[in-house]
């Protein structure tokens, strides 16, 4: 960090799971920890991502495991293009 003149305040560090590698090369958390972190820090932007999609009615979700899941949507782009 003190290579590249990078603290905790830079923007960058606002994405997710520089912080805490941050924390780790700068000797303040464990490899273990950071990742750790890292990895709930993913998580919740993944719930936040999950709810602000959710309440947008411009976009929806398919779950592309079902079958058929992407038939209406071939069929609206369909329409779309005609």
């Amino acid at each position: 960090i003190a290579t590249y003149s990078l603290d905790t305040d830079h923007p960058s560090m606002r994405a997710v799971g520089y912080r805490q590698i941050a924390q780790f090369i700068a000797g303040r958390a464990s490899r273990a920890e950071a990742a750790a972190s890292a990895t709930a820090a993913t998580r919740q932007l993944a719930k936040r991502q999950l709810t602000w999609l959710r309440h947008d009615t411009l976009y929806r979700c398919v779950d592309p495991l079902s079958k058929g899941a992407f038939d209406p949507i071939f069929r609206e782009v369909q329409a779309l293009i005609a």
